[in-house]
Order: structure tokens, then sequence, then C-alpha cells
């Protein structure tokens, strides 16, 4: 009986989750360069339902087994597992306001790829968007509604001066003291890797390294002195790699795959750069000198183990590799213009937000009656709860 009420509960959750989504898309109907989000929606495993010894299979000497009977398969609720942006070309309007700008999608490399203009936090971390209402603050620098800097394809802030400026369609300012900027218009190949943090804006974060061990991907780890190498197993991606993971003076995670390992002299396991070398709790691992690894990555030292941490990268492509060391790639590391990526400028028009808002107010319409079908079964289950304590259980 309870297991109904947790389905019912978890579906109504998930269409609350999926109208709130619905409903932040719908007040951005008029945002420029706002990408509408979705929701996927997946389910809790099912359970297989049996009849138990409702059948008995005869044997020798006149005994019986028990067999059960298959019922069926028994939905244990849904949930929101992730809500993703979705980059499709919105319209353009037109405004002839000199400041603001619109990116036109060429034929891309990659349907999964996308370009956005560069802007700078507050933080000074880079950001990137697709709202190109932009304006010129006081001190004549070209910033976002904001107050966020837009960059140049070097990272620079870019000093227009005034608004009196024009822009081509590649992207490159004309300023008034005759100089010229060129626009920093971002490509990535990945749409997944970007959060959505409002205002139009988005953040890139690459995939998280999985840990090899506990999803039982095939490795064997190699001894030869110092020197530990990772041989792979059959990978479940053609561009995902293992690494060993370590940690370099700054705290930033860098992978190798090959390197010889030492104890330094407070008793770290570090390489031959000094970077510690981590267990796959991601703590700095203490080890004797004669310390020894076996196939699976377990570092033996004197009566102590530890698990050497083993990490699956899915996608190579979005790691750096300097010299024998891998580390993700920056989003200053994205392909730009003047890389074969098509796009066009347009100068005095704005990309409207890719919503549709007909579709959307369908979708919210739609989702209100699922969450009222769920409440309706948690109703029921909850008058057949009450049945259950306050009359069938009563003593007469």
């Amino acid at each position: 009986m309870l297991r109904g009420y947790y389905t019912a509960a978890s579906g109504m959750l998930s269409q609350q989750r999926r109208q709130e989504v619905l409903s932040n898309n719908m007040s951005n109907v008029l945002t420029p360069g706002y990408k509408a989000e979705q929701t996927t929606v997946r389910a809790f495993p099912e359970m297989l339902i049996e009849r138990m010894e409702s059948h008995k299979l005869p044997v020798k000497n006149s005994g019986h087994i028990p067999f059960s009977s298959r019922i069926g398969a028994l939905n244990t609720g849904a949930y929101v597992h992730e809500t993703l942006p979705t980059f499709t070309q919105g319209s353009l309007r037109e405004t002839g306001f000199s400041t603001d700008f619109a990116i036109i999608n060429g034929e891309l490399p990659d349907e999964n790829g996308y370009l956005f203009f560069t802007v700078e936090n507050e933080d000074g971390t880079l950001r990137y968007t697709r709202n190109g209402n932009f304006t010129v603050d006081s001190e004549g620098f070209l910033v976002t509604s904001h107050g966020h800097y837009v960059l140049d394809e070097n990272g620079e802030r870019i000093q227009t001066g005034s608004e009196e400026f024009a822009v081509n369609s590649s992207g490159v300012i004309e300023l008034g003291d005759g100089t010229t900027a060129n626009l920093g218009i971002a490509y990535y190949l990945d749409q997944s890797n970007f959060v959505h943090e409002g205002n139009s804006l988005f953040r890139f974060e690459p995939d998280t390294p999985l840990n090899a061990r506990a999803q039982n991907f095939p490795f064997q780890i190699t001894q030869a002195g110092n020197n530990l190498a990772i041989e792979n197993g059959e990978l479940p991606d053609e561009n995902g790699g293992l690494f060993f993971a370590l940690q370099n003076e700054e705290g930033e995670i860098q992978y190798t795959q090959n390197a010889d390992f030492v104890v330094d002299e407070d008793g770290f396991l570090t390489n031959g750069a000094g970077f510690y070398v981590l267990n796959e709790r991601g703590g700095r691992i203490q080890a004797d000198a004669g310390y020894t690894v076996d196939e699976n990555g377990v570092i033996q030292s004197g009566d102590d183990e530890v698990n050497l941490a083993v990490v699956y990268h899915p996608n190579m492509d979005e790691l750096d590799q300097a010299g024998a060391f891998w580390q993700h790639a920056e989003p200053e590391d994205a392909r730009a213009i003047g890389e074969g990526v098509p796009f066009q400028i347009k100068q005095g028009y704005l990309e409207q937000s890719n919503v549709n808002p007909e579709r959307t107010m369908t979708e919210m319409l739609r989702t209100y009656r699922l969450f009222e079908m769920n409440q309706q079964v948690l109703k029921a289950y909850d008058k057949s709860m009450d049945l259950a304590v306050n009359r069938i259980a009563q003593l007469r």
C-alpha cells in the first residue's frame, strides 16, 4: 500500500518541477537570447511482482516444489533527472541601436555545437550569452545590461568610448580612434556542458571524471620499479580514457597515464614534478619507499592498504595535454572566429527567445493535468488507508 503513496508523490514532485521550468520559460518569452529549458524525467527501477506458492510442481515420491507465478512489473515512480537548455536559433528583431548584436549561426561543424558572446563575470571568470543587448558604461566599456564586460577574442574588455561605432558581419568592431577589436565569439562542441545561471548567462562545466573501480571499468595497473602505467580494458566510449589523478601545488587536479611515482621527504607519494598522487577519495597518499601496487591499483605500504585513484574521463577532447599531463580545458580554449566556424553578426538586431509560447502553454496545461491525476491517486490511497485503520481494524 505504501508503495502507491511514494509512486504518486514522486509523480507529483516531478510534474511540479516541470511546471516550474515551463513557467520560467513562459516568463522569459520576451528576454533576448533566452534559451528554453526542458526537463528529462526518468523512472525509478521497476520491481518484478510474483505470486508466491500459487502453483506447485510435482516431483518424485509424491512431493511438490512451490512455484511462483509472475504477475508483472511494478513501477516505483519517476523523478526529474536534469534540466537542459535548448540551443536553437531564435528569430531576429530589428532595434536600430548600435549596441545591439545578434549572432546568426552558419552551418556549424557539429550538430551539438553552439556559438556565444564571451563576457566577464563579477569575479573575473568567463560566462557565455546569446543576449546581445549591450550598452556602453560610464568608462566607455561595452557591457551587458547587467554590467558584465563584453570581451574580445583575446579575453580583453572592449572600450568603444561611445555608442558611435560599427560592427561588420565578421564581428570586427571599428572604434572611433581608427583601431579595431574582434568580438570574442566562442564555439563549443557539446551543449550539454553548459549550465544556465540566469540573466541569459551560461557557464561551462566539463564532464566529471568517474571512479573507474566503482563503475567496474576494466583496467590493469603495471609496476616497474617506481613507474606505474594503466592498461585499459574495453571502455564504454571510444573517446574515453583512464588516468591517475594528481594534485598540483595550487590544488588543481591533473591526470596522467604513465609516471614515475616517488615518496617525498614528508612521506607523500608524488610524481617527478612534485604533484601529489591521490587516492580514490581524493586524499593524498602516504607511503614508505618500498611500497608496491598490485594490478587492481591497491597500494601496499607496510601493513596499510589504500586504493589508488583511477578515474575515467568520458571525453578526452575536453582535456588539454601538456607533456605527460592532462587537465580540463579552460573555457578560453574554445574554438573561436577564424577557425572554420561560420557565423554572422548583425548590428542593430537582437536574437529573440526561442520559447514557443503556444507549445509551452499546452505543456503547462498537460503538466497540470498530470499533477492533478497523481493527486487523485494519492487521495484514493489515503482514503483506503483511512478505511483500513478506522473500520476494518475495529474489533467487534
